[in-house]
């Protein structure tokens, strides 16, 4: 017998959204929201969507009638556009829907496929942006299909980078360039790839392309960026305009080894330092572009300001002022820099003040590569100015605390487990925490006692064994939650007895402090935490979660807002507690939007359908809250009211008997 679906259907995501039936014709589905749905569905093959996830995900904005019908006419569309295969690559029952490949090739999941197999075939399969143009005003969704269009361009640029080292190994120098080409058009601000552009023209003697490249390079950092080309990019600019090549002879000592330009004009890139070193940061003196030397002191005085507030961060080493400052007003290539100093990272910038006016531009590179990590630019009125001088420090340092975390922890979760030390393991320790399900936060536990085993002196490292127990007892995870809290306050007046100028203890204290019930001792160590480190965005959001447990909802509000200022790319934690302190100030709906992102963002985590549940019943949706209710006991059937009076440390018990009287409206058991 003949099998079914022989002919393919072909769904091509990059660079838009286009569906073709097997004779190769364009079919057109009728809504911008069914081609959504089908894309979130089809990248995800063979994993069950919550239907409530997704009517959160494109029509949150509605009722749940009115979304729940907008949802399954959306699914007949789809159906109904591929006709011949009998729907059947959805398959759906009442409380989810799957895409399964069957007939139909998906262009984003083959791109996986080639990118783990070798990047050759993977460059010629990303043809632009994921989803490209299609704008779908839902936040949910729009924060969704910014991750993924994120994480598959990094793909994309990660395999051009290999295959243009692959063409140059192999001495395919102009196919190098074409694949060089299209990393720079792909990612026109990665400036280490128009540098390998510009050695690659020079190698294959095409010296006016190679200078044409440095002026682009240096128009569009201007343009997007008001930066000035990297000093590594313009000493290479320098040396092939002076037809100045290095030690490049054939023979010579460093000259170029199989055939690779990288080795010539200024390809010293800085040593990588040890994997496994705390991330080190020289903060450059940034340039003063007014033309005033009068105004030197305010250029100066942000720098240092930057030096001494991530200095703050217990976990970055931060070259010292004097060090750093031996290098303004002078041209050296910012990888020799950075081996001088010994750093990972480099953090460069320039303050151009005329008038009342003032524009700071910084960016932080990695050393090891000359990329870009981070990038901004800050156009402030000098009403006063050294609020702005505050404000800009205060924001440039949070949002680099945040990068420099980010990058170590994916290089620690790259490493081999076996050459990991203890910062690493405590890195990936708090990053398996962060994702709030019990197989994580078991893991990150392990990974943080593995620390304290190498280190018993790090205080970090018990915090996190602390957050973790405190999870296990807030969670319901353990089958002893009063041995739980103890083991927490235990590790977190340890990491505080190892460490009193460790923001990370006493934020971890705070926190159990809140949950023994003594609030004004765990807002007085949180408020230590954040003098210690004013510009970490978590202890910000922590301090907020612990103001709505004691009563404090509309300071909490002005903690978040800090954070999300910090933390642009907030957690899905900072909106459960966003949504905690509009539901005891009784602002249901806008609590309401808030859990239901928290829900798209992190479906299993059962406090947060738990509270959604509460929120609708006190809207009076009392079916939708029970609907809710169901999902939050599927995942955790141990939860009932007498749970929720322990795991919710409300100081207030006016506060406690509304949460408790919503939770019974929506069907949370009394007692087991």
């Amino acid at each position: 017998m003949a099998k079914k679906h022989t002919a393919r259907w072909s769904l091509k995501l990059f660079g838009g959204f286009e569906l073709y039936d097997p004779s190769g014709a364009r079919v057109r589905l009728p809504t911008k929201n069914a081609r959504a749905l089908l894309a979130y569905l089809a990248v995800q093959p063979g994993r069950p969507q919550h239907r409530e996830k997704l009517m959160t995900l494109l029509w949150g904005e509605r009722s749940d009638k009115q979304s729940r019908h907008s949802l399954n006419q959306t699914l007949v569309q789809i159906r109904k556009a591929v006709p011949g295969t009998e729907g059947g690559f959805l398959q759906s029952d009442r409380e989810s829907v799957t895409f399964v490949p069957g007939p139909i090739d998906v262009d984003v999941l083959k791109f996986r496929e080639l990118v783990a197999e070798g990047p050759g075939a993977a460059v010629a399969s990303y043809k632009g942006p994921f989803l490209e143009g299609l704008g779908i005003r839902e936040a949910a969704f729009d924060d969704w299909l910014s991750n993924q269009r994120s994480e598959l361009h990094s793909l994309a640029c990660e395999a051009l980078k290999a295959e243009r080292e692959r063409c140059v190994e192999e001495g395919r120098l102009a196919e190098a360039i074409d694949v060089a080409k299209r990393l720079v058009a792909l990612d026109p601000l990665r400036e280490d790839a128009h540098r390998d552009l510009m050695r690659l023209y020079h190698e294959t003697g095409d010296r006016p392309s190679a200078l044409r490249q440095y002026r682009i390079c240096a128009e569009i950092l201007e343009r997007e960026l008001d930066v000035t080309p990297a000093s590594e990019t313009t000493r290479v600019f320098e040396a092939i305009k002076r037809r100045e090549t290095g030690s490049e002879g054939a023979g010579s000592e460093g000259g170029s080894r199989n055939g690779d330009p990288h080795h010539r004009l200024g390809a010293d890139a800085a040593a990588t330092p040890r994997m496994g070193s705390k991330p080190s940061i020289a903060v450059l003196p940034f340039q003063n572009m007014g033309g005033d030397p009068e105004q030197e002191y305010f250029s100066d005085g942000v720098t240092e300001d930057i030096i001494t507030e991530l200095s703050r961060y217990p976990d970055f080493l931060v070259i010292a002022r004097h060090s750093t400052f031996v290098y303004k007003h002078k041209t050296v290539e910012l990888g020799q820099i950075a081996r001088n100093l010994g750093v990972q990272f480099v953090l460069e910038g320039s303050v151009r003040k005329v008038g009342n006016s003032v524009r700071i531009s910084a960016q932080l590179i990695d050393a090891s590569n000359g990329t870009h990590l981070w990038a901004e630019r800050y156009d402030r009125t000098l009403d006063d100015i050294f609020a702005v001088q505050d404000e800009i420090t205060g924001t440039i340092v949070g949002a680099l605390g945040e990068t420099l975390q980010e990058t170590s922890v994916r290089r620690a979760l790259r490493t081999d487990p076996s050459c990991l030390d203890a910062y690493d393991k405590t890195l990936q320790a708090w990053s398996y925490f962060k994702r709030f399900n019990r197989e994580d936060n078991l893991e990150a536990r392990r990974l943080a006692k593995a620390a304290v085993e190498l280190d018993a002196g790090y205080a970090r490292a018990h915090a996190i064994v602390a957050w973790t127990h405190l999870m296990d007892f807030s969670s319901l995870w353990s089958d002893d939650p009063d041995e739980a809290l103890r083991d927490s306050y235990d590790a977190a007046t340890k990491a505080v007895s190892l460490d009193d100028h460790n923001s990370y203890a006493y934020l971890g204290l705070g926190a159990c402090e809140t949950w023994l019930g003594r609030h004004d001792q765990a807002v007085a160590n949180v408020r230590r935490a954040i003098m210690l480190n004013p510009n970490d965005a978590d202890s910000h959001a922590v301090f907020a979660n612990l103001l709505v447990f004691a009563g404090h909802g509309n300071e909490a509000l002005d903690e978040l807002e800090t954070a999300m200022r910090l933390n642009p790319h907030y957690p899905e934690s900072y909106l459960q507690y966003l949504g905690r302190a509009y539901f005891t100030q009784r602002r249901y709906e806008e609590a309401e939007k808030a859990f239901e992102r928290v829900v798209t963002m992190n479906p299993g985590w059962p406090w947060a359908r738990l509270i959604l549940s509460a929120t609708r019943a006190a809207l009076g949706k009392i079916e939708e809250a029970k609907t809710e209710m169901t999902e939050a006991l599927k995942i955790s059937p141990r939860i009932t009211q007498a749970h929720v009076s322990k795991a919710w440390p409300f100081r207030n018990p006016a506060d406690l008997d509304h949460l408790a009287e919503m939770l019974r409206k929506a069907g949370l058991p009394v007692t087991d």
